[in-house]
């Protein structure tokens, strides 16, 4: 699983250690107003620097204490909406954004990072409006650069969405999560030379930056090379031990590498902490579908469909262990559901194929794999059961020019 990231806006970052050094600063002259505005000033710094350090509770306690001396304080106001916004309180944090933008519609960062909760509450449309009124007051401000192209990135846009990253990067040639977002498009694009550039120009700043390790693994797991792709997974954990998509990605790793003790004890941890992941439980699932646990494989696909009953991957899976458990009814149930969710799933219109084949509806299978070879005329495992349908139908020279095309293709 490749993941790609949004950025939040910087916080103040400028830090007031010393609050005895405010008052010692001041003398009898200085109005109580002024050391009110220098004391809850410092009160944010303080939490600010109690973020950098873990301490989330404390931290909060600063901003409220603050904001108990000066309610309009946009950046306050603002640095505890991020706080809110990571700690998954979404209404409150939104409130936050909204009070800073009440006294300050211009406030950019808080355009950014309020753009970036509507973008992870899948708004798009009010998260580009933010964008593009952030980018209206700054149009260099690389961070929304970054994610707004992010959320054209995931509308599909991608034309847009690299000119976007180009833009950020030809200011600040260094930004880790542009480069490290970048690099996932090229990879989605099939540039792996290109992606693998961009993750190592990110991993060269910041070496223990997680999400570029996990995603230049998962590069190299899907090039072959499962050692290097270990020791990115590895440095992950080294850091975090707990992070869930790298413990599923190092799962499956494993897996594909036949050691399926080793890549359960993976999904097992992951699903420890996460046990609503359904990448983690698809994988889990899969493992134990090839191990021939049927049952508990079946227990893991409904887990998964329970959360997200869109899942396509899954949803074929399960359909697949209910074919080879002879129940083709449910399977084809499952069958039809992607297919009304992508009526252009090759895998699916190559398996519902083989379940009517196996029925004995040669018809409606043939229909099935001449669909799936429109959409790509080089499925091997499509033309290969469609070789066998026309064989078994006795089209002997039509069965024959299907597996000279396998062989051509897995000659290449």
């Amino acid at each position: 699983m490749i993941t790609v990231r949004g950025s939040e806006g910087m916080r103040r970052g400028q830090y007031c250690s010393n609050l005895t050094a405010l008052f010692l600063a001041s003398d009898n002259s200085t109005p109580v107003a002024h050391i009110s505005k220098w004391l809850a000033t410092a009160l944010c710094d303080y939490g600010d620097l109690l973020i950098g350090t873990g301490e989330i509770t404390e931290a909060e306690v600063m901003y409220q204490r603050a904001l108990a001396i000066d309610p309009d304080d946009v950046i306050t106001l603002g640095n505890y909406g991020v706080l809110l916004d990571d700690r998954g309180e979404n209404a409150a944090a939104e409130a936050m954004y909204q009070r800073v933008l009440a006294i300050d519609p211009n406030h950019v960062n808080t355009l950014n990072n309020y753009g970036f909760l509507l973008y992870k509450r899948g708004d798009f449309a009010a998260a580009e409006a933010m964008y593009q009124r952030g980018l209206a007051i700054d149009p260099n401000h690389v961070t929304i650069l970054g994610n707004y192209g992010l959320l054209l990135y995931k509308r599909g846009e991608i034309a847009a969405t690299e000119a976007m990253y180009q833009r950020g990067l030809a200011i600040d040639p260094d930004h880790v999560t542009t480069l490290g977002n970048y690099g996932v498009l090229l990879d989605d694009r099939g540039e792996n030379a290109a992606a693998e550039a961009m993750y190592q120009r990110a991993l060269a700043i910041d070496p223990d930056d997680v999400i570029t390790l996990n995603n230049y693994g998962f590069l190299l797991y899907k090039r072959g090379d499962f050692a290097a792709a270990e020791a990115m997974y590895q440095r992950v954990l080294a850091i975090d031990p707990n992070h869930v998509t790298i413990l599923g990605n190092y799962g499956l790793l494993l897996y594909k590498r036949g050691d399926f003790a080793a890549a359960e004890a993976m999904y097992q941890r992951g699903l420890v902490i996460d046990p609503d992941d359904v990448i983690t439980l698809g994988d889990y699932g899969n493992l134990l579908h090839k191990r021939g646990d049927l049952a508990e494989a079946d227990a893991m696909y409904q887990r998964v469909l329970a959360i997200d009953p869109d899942d396509v991957i899954t949803l074929n899976n399960y359909g697949f262990l209910l074919y080879k458990r002879g129940d083709f009814a449910t399977a084809e149930a499952m069958y039809q559901r992607v297919l009304a969710i992508d009526p252009n799933h090759v895998t699916i219109l190559g398996n519902y194929g083989l379940l009517l084949y196996k029925r004995g509806d040669f018809a409606a299978a043939e229909a099935m794999y001449q669909r799936g070879l429109v959409i790509d005329p080089d499925d091997v495992i499509t033309l290969g059961d469609y070789g066998n349908l026309l064989h078994k139908r006795g089209d002997l020279a039509e069965a024959e020019a299907m597996y000279q095309r396998v062989y051509d293709i897995r000659s290449c």
